[in-house]
């Protein structure tokens, strides 16, 4: 596999969810330094977590993001695997990319201009979180700034905490909640005739906690007071929100309580994706967060179990696992395990938009390497 070795970052945080894209099968991997690591050396606190006490076979990850194996004695044993962070999948040509806590990442498909492999390299820093996108790589840096490897972006006021790059009506858009509550949308237009340009939008109606952008143009937020703000279909009543899940067929909400709920768009804003009379309808419990393809909606529960749902309400099984963290695009769910390795499924069906031709999931191929 060929290979190209830049520096990385450590920590990712990814809260724009979206839905648009197609396969990839080519490879993109960077070997990131550990500039930047977690003052935290305690055996415990990380995103495995749990107490001491361990049965032996159990993986977790440490506050130092490195995995812990449990010993016959049931003690904790720190090992050299560096655990992954956080999975970007692309919602608009369905590549996706796996950033891990030493900074290295890889990333799986090719954008408009190239595979993967052959991608021109994002400008050194330290990232937090990198997509492999139509238009090229795009990267968080560990400072809160957005770079992009093939088009410029405007600087922010305030430090970026998350982004997440799609088709915005038309443009490309890198939609952005900044650490003051901010969403902001960089649109880039490569047809110009004076040549490529950058303009910043702005969604008013914030502070927000949570921003969510999806193909052509639909876009959502959570409001710091847990209400809703939407520009494609009506925003479900109340408030008490945590986070959404949206696609061009579906509109989810999980609430702060854990419980999620769901409707669909009108067609006439949200395309001709045939849903049916049912929807989704998780079982009873309380869930962690939420995300969706153009054909299923998939949750993390207390239990760090993934459970999927297609549109319809019909069962679409992952394998099992405890699950810290799920991220979905057009047909593919990528998942961060407790034990810090990852995982890619990919469904069948989505790219007529007839959800009775949404199939199973399958593991991707190429499949994440061992130790991804």
């Amino acid at each position: 596999m060929t290979s190209l070795r830049r520096t990385a970052g450590f920590w990712a945080s990814a809260l724009l969810l979206a839905t648009w894209g197609c396969g990839g099968t080519t490879i993109l991997e960077h070997d990131g330094s550990a500039e930047t690591w977690p003052d935290d050396s305690a055996s415990s606190g990380g995103h495995g977590g749990g107490p001491n006490a361990c049965s032996a076979g159990e993986a977790r990850c440490n506050g130092r993001f490195r995995r812990e194996t449990c010993a016959e004695d049931g003690a904790w044993i720190e090992t050299d695997f560096v655990c992954a962070r956080t999975v970007a999948v692309d919602d608009d040509i369905g590549s996706y990319c796996v950033t891990k806590a030493d900074g290295a990442y890889r990333c799986w498909g090719s954008s408009a201009s190239s595979d993967a492999v052959d991608a021109p390299p994002l400008p050194d820093e330290i990232y937090r979180r990198v997509q492999l996108t139509r238009y090229g790589l795009i990267g968080l840096t560990e400072d809160g700034r957005l770079r992009a490897a093939e088009f410029t972006i405007p600087e922010s006021p305030s430090q970026v905490v998350a982004f997440r790059q799609t088709n915005m009506w038309g443009d490309v858009g890198v939609c952005s909640l900044q650490s003051d509550g901010a969403f902001e949308m960089f649109l880039y237009n490569p047809r110009e005739p004076d040549g490529p340009s950058t303009r910043t939008q702005s969604v008013e109606g914030g502070p927000f906690s949570r921003v969510y952008c999806a193909w052509e143009g639909m876009y959502a937020a959570v409001r710091a007071d847990g209400t809703v703000l939407s520009n494609f279909a009506t925003a479900p009543p109340g408030d008490g929100f945590a986070e959404l899940a949206l696609s061009i067929g579906i509109f989810c909400g999980l609430r702060t309580d854990g419980t999620i709920s769901c409707h669909r768009p009108p067609a006439d804003r949200a395309g001709n994706l045939d849903v049916g009379p049912d929807l989704p309808a998780f079982p009873s419990g309380r869930y962690r967060s939420i995300t969706a393809t153009v054909g299923v909606v998939c949750a993390i529960d207390e239990q760090d179990a993934l459970v999927c749902k297609r549109y319809d309400g019909r069962d679409m099984p992952v394998p099992p696992a405890r699950y810290v963290f799920a991220e979905g695009g057009y047909d593919l769910v990528c998942a961060v395990r407790a034990d810090g390795s990852t995982a890619c499924f990919r469904h069948g069906g989505a790219g007529n938009l007839d959800l009775e031709d949404v199939s199973d999931f399958a593991p991707v191929e190429p499949p994440l390497d061992p130790g991804w």
